[in-house]
Formats: C-alpha cells, sequence, structure tokens
C-alpha cells in the first residue's frame, strides 16, 4: 500500500478531513510514510494530479510543491511553511 492510498483509506474509514488522516497515516503506516516523506515531492504532486483529488487538495500541494522547489525544503518542511504563510488554504486543505 502507498502511503496516499492509507490516507485517503482513513479518511474514507474515520470520516474525518485529509489532514486528520494524514496524521494516523503516519503512525498506522510508518514504513510507507518513511518512503513517502523521502520522495514527498513528487509523490505528492503525482498524488494531486488524480482525477478524484479535490480540486483544494490539488492547489493546496502545488503550492506546497512549488514552496518546497522555491526553499529547497523537504515535502514535509515545505507543508508547514504553507501552512503558516496561507493559514486559509490550509483551513481549506484540512476540510477536504
Amino acid at each position: 500500500m502507498r502511503f496516499e492510498e492509507g490516507i485517503e483509506t482513513i479518511q474514507k474509514r474515520d470520516k474525518c478531513s485529509r489532514f486528520e488522516a494524514m496524521q494516523k497515516a503516519r503512525r498506522e503506516f510508518p514504513e510507507e510514510h518513511q518512503t513517502w516523506e523521502a520522495n514527498g515531492r513528487e509523490l505528492a504532486e503525482k498524488a494531486a494530479q488524480r482525477p478524484e483529488t479535490p480540486t483544494v487538495v490539488r492547489k493546496f500541494e502545488a503550492l506546497v510543491a512549488e514552496t518546497a522547489r522555491e526553499h529547497g525544503l523537504s515535502h514535509c518542511d515545505a507543508m508547514e511553511k504553507v501552512r503558516r504563510d496561507y493559514p486559509q488554504a490550509y483551513e481549506l486543505y484540512q476540510d477536504a
């Protein structure tokens, strides 16, 4: 199972936001999370392009990818920066 699939499974199973599902998936799928974090930029960008991914998630992930490239950050660090710099976008992402 890929980490992104784990997130989607948990989100459906627990009827929670993507952010909450991501937190749970880190604990439930630690090996997949390590792989995802190591390859975070590429995997997140691909996942964000899937047609079934909500538009708000695609936009947020694109912003994270752009921030990671511009500042030379890991996916996780870029997500944290975007969360701080764009709180409204992050709130929409959480609710997706």
